[in-house]
């Protein structure tokens, strides 16, 4: 390790308490585990206190080769760690690996569960509940779109309604349009001859994505 703001990212270990002391051991095959070091101050990880490292001087060390979205995680890591990380952004999920519940609008349908990323398009309320029109570009066939002149949201059934309610319906009023928005815990059902997103219940989420958080670019369509 290079200095206190180095990230070591290790591949392949296995975690195990110390019997005789209160801490915890990571141990891996030498065989099998792999690891890489990120400062940040260079865009590729390294495994040597020399940054910017040839791999391929290294063949026979353990060397992890890093994809774009694990830089990316490890790049947070360190802005958290320095306390640059604004306090509306989350820390990285799991380097590597699409939230497993997240969807894209082609891809829902009548019992569909999902988290989604969308550009809000329209809000309204009444007396109950907050409404909201999104869209993320895709299509589905099973999405209302009215012949009239008066539908101007984007054409080809791209737009999905979405009703808010519970903990989620003050929120859902304050929102604005055009903004991009990451709501989770969507449930839809089919009526009316078309799908409705339904949140408010429990887990669910609402959270404004902003246009230089590049960690989210692989989650909007």
């Amino acid at each position: 390790m290079s200095d206190i703001g180095t990230v070591l990212l290790v591949s392949k270990v296995r975690i195990t308490a110390s019997a005789k002391a209160s801490y915890l051991h990571a141990r891996g095959n030498k065989s099998i585990y792999r690891y890489c070091c990120f400062s940040g101050t260079s865009d590729e990880p390294f495994v040597h206190r020399a940054e910017g490292t040839n791999y391929d001087e290294y063949q026979n060390l353990p060397v992890y080769r890093a994809n774009d979205e694990e830089k990316e995680g490890m790049r947070r890591l360190l802005r958290w760690a320095r306390g640059e990380l604004r306090p509306d952004e989350q820390m990285p999920k799991p380097l590597g690996r699409r939230e497993a519940h997240h969807r894209l609008i082609e891809e829902i349908n009548h019992g569909t569960s999902f988290d989604g990323t969308f550009e809000l398009l329209s809000v309204s309320s009444d007396a109950w509940n907050a409404y909201a029109h999104v869209t993320d570009y895709t299509q589905n066939n099973r999405l209302q779109e009215p012949g009239s002149t008066s539908w101007w949201y984007p054409k080809g059934q791209r737009t999905l309604k979405l009703k808010f309610f519970d903990s989620l319906e003050v929120q859902a009023r304050a929102l604005e349009t055009g903004f991009i928005y990451r709501i989770k815990n969507i449930r839809i059902k089919f009526e009316d001859g078309a799908l409705i997103g339904y949140c408010g219940e429990r887990g669910g989420e609402i959270r404004q994505v902003r246009p230089e958080d590049t960690f989210y670019q692989n989650l909007k369509a």
